[in-house]
């Protein structure tokens, strides 16, 4: 479920555009080989919580902002849409409970330190808990 061009790579829930599976526990080690790292969500549906660390949650990493945070709810507040990585790593969690599932989540991640025609902007060191992908930009290994 994950897709990318030269600089870009999209990352979706399971089963994105339709709920995703309860029990989900995804993890996303994206590098860019120079620069940082923009992501930006472009659709965002989870389980609402007031401690989203208790119920359905993404979990970013290595963010400019915050640190590190933990977003979960129906929808993103308009200045939590974009978050870009301290330096050239970023960490992406997605987990579920059993309890409520929905649409999910869906965003671009670009490596802001490269060019249309640098073909290695990006390398995703997983790409989720039962998905492997391959591609000339990225080198990827599935952990279990």
């Amino acid at each position: 479920p994950d897709n990318s061009t030269n600089n870009e790579l999209e990352v979706v829930s399971p089963r994105y555009p339709q709920k995703y599976r309860h029990n989900s526990d995804c993890t996303w080690n994206i590098l860019a080989t120079r620069g940082q790292l923009k992501l930006t969500f472009t659709r965002f549906n989870l389980e609402w919580a007031q401690n989203c660390r208790t119920k359905d949650y993404v979990f970013l990493d290595q963010i400019v902002s915050y640190g590190r945070m933990w977003l979960c709810g129906p929808y993103l507040p308009d200045n939590f849409l974009e978050q870009t990585s301290k330096y050239s790593r970023m960490t992406i969690r997605f987990v579920s409970n059993s309890a409520v599932t929905r649409l999910g989540f869906r965003a671009v991640i670009a490596a802001t330190g490269t060019t249309g025609a640098n073909r290695d902007g990006l390398d995703d060191e997983n790409l989720g808990d039962d998905d492997t992908y391959d591609n000339d930009n990225y080198e990827t290994a599935r952990h279990e």
